[in-house]
């Protein structure tokens, strides 16, 4: 499909499509969510886990990649170190949503370097990450092809495989977690954005709690000129608008 939409007007549609009923979240598990790195569950997807876990319903979390890059210049957290506490904020967060520890993978990709598709390395990525389902999922959840960070347009691409490979075909959804920073005229392929919403308000409190567990995000903790923490508004804005689940066309 060669239509295209300015970001703007696609997001301001986006954030209007029906909310996700109850009877629509059962359908959707089993569910796999990959998040490129610890924080994306949380701040893309959390409501969703949230709701699901409420519903007793089954889901998986995956982390593609072992987050060793938000701070690539400190002395305190060299990357072994960094991973390993970001995977422990990683199962404290989804702890907050009542995810399944035992349904929690970490794959432990290179952050920044989640292999592209069309390289061998890629298709080791995709047989991992199948080797790691435990059962074919009915939905894979996984971030949107056009947010504007490598690792997370790798991560669609590994999903989109993914779901290529399973028998029976799962369903794939997309969430934007950095869609806010494409500019307004930045023309999108695809046409008008198809899915759903899922209302943050009643779970709330519990995607609050997991976005604060990922504190070498959002608080000072680690010390690194270099070092990445998000804006309050990006956390505000994740709380306060609805999550975004797109259906998109390959």
């Amino acid at each position: 499909m060669n239509e295209t939409m300015p970001a703007a007007a696609f997001f301001e549609e986006a954030r209007h499509l029906p909310s996700l009923t109850a009877a629509g979240l059962a359908e959707l598990a089993p569910l796999v969510v990959l998040a490129p790195h610890p924080d994306d569950e949380s701040l893309g997807c959390g409501a969703l886990i949230a709701a699901a876990r409420a519903a007793r319903l089954s889901v998986r979390v995956v982390l593609v990649s072992d987050g060793t890059g938000s701070h690539p210049g400190s002395r305190s957290h060299p990357p072994g170190k960094l991973q390993r506490l970001r995977e422990r904020e990683f199962a404290n967060a989804l702890a907050a949503l009542g995810a399944d520890p035992a349904r929690r993978v970490c794959l432990g990709l290179r952050d920044t370097a989640v292999p592209l598709a069309g390289t061998r390395a890629f298709e080791q990525a995709v047989a991992l990450l199948d080797a790691q389902l435990g059962e074919t999922p009915s939905t894979i959840v996984t971030t949107w092809r056009h947010d504007p960070h490598r690792d997370h347009a790798a991560t669609y691409a590994l999903a989109r495989a993914l779901q290529e490979r399973l028998k029976p075909q799962p369903r794939l959804l997309e969430y934007p977690v950095w869609g806010s920073a494409l500019p307004g005229e930045t023309q999108l392929a695809g046409g008008p954005p198809r899915g759903f919403t899922v209302e943050v308000g009643p779970h709330r409190e519990r995607k609050e709690r997991a976005i604060a567990c990922h504190r070498s995000q959002t608080t000072g903790l680690i010390t690194d000129v270099e070092g990445f923490r998000l804006e309050p508004a990006m956390i505000e804005r994740s709380l306060d608008q609805p999550e975004v689940f797109l259906e998109m066309p390959a």
